[in-house]
């Protein structure tokens, strides 16, 4: 499995997400949506984690063991599977979402909830209500997964 500093990852014991963060050495930190944080060696990661929601890539064919879980997206492809936001190996909202306050990531999602609608008559049409329809999915999503 190819590592990349800031990846979303998800642990295999109880599904918590979180962000890794390339250390000295080969150790990493995981840093979780709830502040804390886990420190793990490279060589034990693969035994511990999975990379969520992303096309993982494997330094062999055996894939060490490890499976991602895959999700098929297709009403958010207009946002999420652009190869611009993947470039880096993980989307820009994984990282907003491991970074920011449960606060600052569900504003960033009603600010766009309300835009996109507000301006689709405008500019981009449908595809900005699409777009309206996936932020208020990873906000119905964020809402189940971490409560009110």
């Amino acid at each position: 499995m190819i590592l990349h500093d800031g990846m979303l990852v998800k642990r295999k014991d109880n599904g918590a997400k979180g962000v890794a963060h390339k250390m000295e050495g080969k150790m990493w930190k995981v840093k979780y949506h709830d502040g804390t944080h886990t420190y793990t060696t490279e060589s034990a990661f693969k035994n511990h984690f999975v990379i969520p929601e992303l096309e993982v890539n494997f330094e062999d064919s055996k894939c060490d063991g490890v499976e991602p879980d895959v999700e098929v997206y297709f009403e958010s492809d207009l946002i999420d599977n652009q190869i611009h936001y993947t470039v880096n190996g993980i989307q820009p909202i994984q990282i907003m979402k491991a970074n920011m306050t449960k606060e600052e990531f569900r504003g960033f999602l009603e600010g766009n909830i309300l835009k996109y609608p507000l301006r689709y008559k405008h500019k981009n049409g449908l595809e900005d209500l699409k777009k309206a329809k996936t932020y208020l999915t990873w906000l119905i999503e964020d809402i189940e997964e971490r409560g009110l």
